[in-house]
């Protein structure tokens, strides 16, 4: 059988509504993490100030694991900055890693239904582009 022909941009094309689902995803994300969201809806933007889930003295211990607020605190500056290079597509695989790998005690600490899924999409996008890079490669 033979092998299939590649096409003349390299399968870029073929990527592009990967890309444009990527950046709807990563700005979702960090418009609801910033407090852009307030500008769209007051209501939505309350609990986002400075950024999602910064500490304050209320939640100073963090789900029983006793995370300090300045280690929360660089979480949520982590989390947001890998944000905007996920969707600005700057080495999008290590990006979502990292955001993930930063919200994810946020996610479990403010339980909202929206958080996980998107979550779940960055991953998804992730392991996508990873996928491709591996199948590119052999």
């Amino acid at each position: 059988m033979p092998a299939s022909p590649v096409p003349e941009d390299g399968g870029a094309a073929g990527l592009r509504p990967l890309a444009w689902a990527r950046v709807a995803v990563g700005a979702i994300f960090l418009l609801r993490s910033t407090p852009v969201a307030g500008v769209f809806d007051p209501g939505l933007g309350a609990d986002v100030h400075p950024l999602l889930g910064w500490p304050d003295s209320a939640n100073a211990v963090e789900l029983g694991l006793g995370l300090s607020p300045r280690l929360v605190a660089s979480l949520c500056v982590v989390r947001t900055i890998a944000l905007v290079a996920f969707a600005a597509g700057v080495r999008p695989r290590l990006a979502g890693i990292v955001a993930v790998a930063a919200a994810i005690r946020l996610t479990f600490w403010l339980l909202q239904p929206v958080m996980p899924l998107l979550l779940a999409a960055i991953v998804a996008f992730a392991v996508a582009r990873l996928v491709g890079w591996y199948r590119r490669r052999w």
